[in-house]
Formats: structure tokens, C-alpha cells, sequence
């Protein structure tokens, strides 16, 4: 490797370090961390939902 070549490697190196320094880190999520739910599940009432027949007969 050339004296050229490593010069401009390590400023690579360099720059891509200072590059992920700077920018903010991922953020970790839980695997069981439960999403908030879309409906307000209390003003839900299932007598008024219009019914299905799931069994095919």
C-alpha cells in the first residue's frame, strides 16, 4: 500500500467515525413493548357491530 493509498484510507476511516459520532444513535425498542392502540377500546360495543358468518358451511 502506497503512502497515498494509507493517507487516504485513514481520512475515510476518519471522516465515516466522525460521521457516526455525530449523528444520533438507534434508538432500542422492547420486543414485547405493546403499541398504542388505534380506538379507544372502552367506546367499542360489540352488540353493535353488524354480524359475520365465519363458518363456511
Amino acid at each position: 500500500m502506497t503512502e497515498i493509498a494509507l493517507l487516504d484510507w485513514k481520512y475515510r476511516i476518519s471522516r465515516y467515525q466522525t460521521q457516526i459520532n455525530a449523528s444520533a444513535p438507534a434508538q432500542q425498542r422492547s420486543l414485547f413493548e405493546l403499541a398504542q392502540p388505534s380506538a379507544d377500546l372502552a367506546s367499542i360495543d360489540p352488540f353493535s357491530l353488524m354480524q359475520q358468518n365465519t363458518e363456511k358451511a
